[in-house]
C-alpha cells in the first residue's frame, strides 16, 4: 500500500509532489474521498500531506482524526500563506509540521529521508 497520503486536490501540485516522491522510491496514493481515507492509511503509511487551504482537507477535525488513529504517522501541512492563528490550530489539532506551499516540493526530499 502507499507510504504517503495526498490529501490535495490541486491535480498540478498533487502530480508535482506525486513525482517527487516517486523519485525517492515511495508509494503515494490520492484521497479524494473524505469518507475513504481509513481504508488508505495502512500500517506502512508513514506520512500524510495536506492542504491546509482547501476547504475538505484543512480541518482542524481531520488534522485531528489522523493524528488519533496513529499517534506515530508524520502529518505535514502546507497554506498558500500562513496565518498565526491559523497555523496554531493546526499545530494543536496534530500536524507535525507546516509549510507555505512554495517550499512545500523543495522540502519533499528531506521530509522522506526521516521516514
Amino acid at each position: 500500500m502507499a507510504e504517503v497520503l495526498l490529501f490535495i486536490h490541486d491535480f498540478k501540485l498533487g502530480t508535482k509532489i506525486s513525482d517527487i516522491l516517486t523519485r525517492e522510491d515511495r508509494s503515494v496514493e490520492f484521497v479524494d474521498d473524505l469518507t475513504r481515507w481509513p481504508g488508505q492509511l495502512q500500517s506502512d503509511t508513514r506520512l500524510c500531506i495536506v492542504d491546509l487551504d482547501d476547504t475538505d482537507f484543512g480541518t482542524v477535525h481531520l488534522i485531528s482524526l489522523l493524528r488519533a488513529s496513529r499517534p506515530e504517522l508524520q502529518i505535514v501541512g502546507y497554506f498558500k500563506y500562513t496565518v498565526k492563528e491559523t497555523h496554531d490550530k493546526m499545530k494543536a489539532a496534530g500536524c507535525n509540521l507546516i509549510l507555505t506551499r512554495s517550499s512545500l516540493a523543495k522540502n519533499i526530499p528531506t521530509l522522506v529521508k526521516n521516514l
